[in-house]
């Protein structure tokens, strides 16, 4: 996958229901929206350091 594959693909369809999936979960159990931002940014820096 390369950094310019649109995030609509189909090889990004399981990333994206993960996403969501996880989401629902995080909202469901009293997350607030900047937790759940901390949360994206603090993942996303393991997966690409700054």
């Amino acid at each position: 996958m390369s950094p310019t594959t649109p995030t609509d693909a189909p090889e990004n369809r399981g990333a994206r229901i993960l996403a969501r999936s996880l989401l629902r979960r995080l909202k469901a159990q009293g997350f607030s929206e900047a937790q759940i931002l901390a949360f994206a940014t603090e993942l996303r820096g393991l997966v690409r350091p700054a």
